[in-house]
């Protein structure tokens, strides 16, 4: 059985998106898991639009950090899935070639 690839990416970018943008809006109104932020923003750098460097402003000042992670969330989504379902395509062709 194959993957239909474009469904496959659309539906995991969702599951993977959705979950992020709930916890970083979250951590952005009452500093909820802001230590799993702060990993997250040192492996993807957001320069002047960090969560983290703006935590004691207001909730307006945060928004281009939130967005800007639940971009880096969906990019990166996006790659593995792709790469995951076009992988997993091609093992499961090759192994139906050898029987």
């Amino acid at each position: 059985m194959k993957f239909n690839v474009p469904a496959f990416t659309l539906s995991s970018v969702i599951v993977c998106t959705v979950p992020a943008l709930i916890l970083f809006t979250w951590c952005a109104t009452n500093n909820f898991a802001i230590e799993a932020v702060v990993l997250f923003e040192k492996l993807h750098p957001s320069g002047a639009f960090s969560l983290t460097n703006t935590i004691s402003s207001s909730f307006s000042s945060k928004i281009p950090g939130i967005i800007f992670n639940t971009l880096y969330v969906a990019i990166d989504s996006f790659i593995f899935s792709f790469v995951f379902s076009i992988l997993y395509n091609w093992l499961a062709s090759t192994g139906k070639k050898r029987k």
